[in-house]
């Protein structure tokens, strides 16, 4: 998703993408490839292709919405917006469920009463509105950037509560994704940006 913001930020939105901005991603994300492992990419059969595809769709998807969000919604009500995609995205899921869990049965307990509040409330309208205020604070590169802290978190969280194994490829992923979001955060930019760059060169 931060790629993407980037690119249809640079296209859309006239944003900037300078040097810090386009090595940020790139380290972001090859921590993130170090953090998935090999192996995720070597197994490759039919479903897991079809589920990468509606990854990568559901990441341009995110960008996109990311764009429109900053482009005609910075004045709006943040609150008023998340209710919006919250409604859409009820009837959404629910038309989903319907279709592919059809006859098994609902089990109403305490547990997933609690999944059930913490992702609809904590989780996603929560979240999602803070996430609209930094969106239109922030240039959409550096605020997508950001987001890459989220597996280091879960990771972390993993290791400590459920006493997952932390291995070397994740210690380097964890490592790349901080020194790329430092670099898209607190470095300072340089004053050209890869336009004009490139048009130096061509000159």
């Amino acid at each position: 998703m931060p790629i993407w913001s980037g690119i249809l930020g640079y296209l859309f939105l006239h944003e900037s993408l300078n040097y810090y901005k386009v090595v940020s991603l790139i380290l972001g994300i090859s921590g993130l490839v170090s953090i998935i492992g090999v192996d995720f990419f070597a197994v490759q059969n039919k479903s897991s292709i079809f589920g990468e595809c509606f990854l990568l769709l559901a990441a341009i998807s995110w960008a996109g919405a990311n764009i429109i969000v900053k482009k005609y919604f910075s004045n709006h009500n943040k609150i008023v917006v998340s209710t919006w995609q919250m409604i859409f995205g009820t009837i959404g899921v629910v038309v989903a469920a319907i279709l592919m869990e059809w006859g098994q049965p609902i089990q109403f307990t305490t547990m997933s009463m609690f999944i059930l509040i913490y992702t609809g409330v904590i989780a996603s309208s929560f979240c999602f509105t803070c996430w609209y205020v930094v969106l239109t604070k922030l240039d959409t590169t550096v605020a997508s950037i950001s987001l890459l802290f989220v597996p280091i978190v879960a990771i972390f969280l993993d290791w400590l509560l459920l006493n997952e194994k932390m291995t070397v490829n994740i210690a380097i992923g964890a490592l790349l994704i901080t020194i790329g979001v430092y670099l898209a955060t607190v470095a300072k930019p340089k004053k050209k940006s890869i336009k004009r760059f490139s048009t130096e060169i061509k000159s």
